[in-house]
């Protein structure tokens, strides 16, 4: 089984130490954030940097209609 997962959320309120926490947590199966014990699972955290002038809520706020 496998999923993706999107965090929005205003700038400097934590996404990336989440999106971390949640890695490790599913990276060693230790429960972390969960307190459930389960199989360590593979995981991908792919960081992607953020475009000078180009954010998700500019993209929205200029649709047309």
């Amino acid at each position: 089984m496998s999923y993706t997962s999107l965090t929005v959320a205003p700038p400097k309120v934590g996404k990336s130490m989440l999106a971390l926490a949640e890695a490790i947590d599913r990276a060693t199966g230790q429960g972390i954030l969960t307190s459930y014990t389960r199989e360590p699972l593979r995981v991908l955290y792919y960081r992607r940097a953020r475009r000078q002038g180009l954010s998700a809520a500019n993209a929205l706020s200029n649709r047309p209609g």
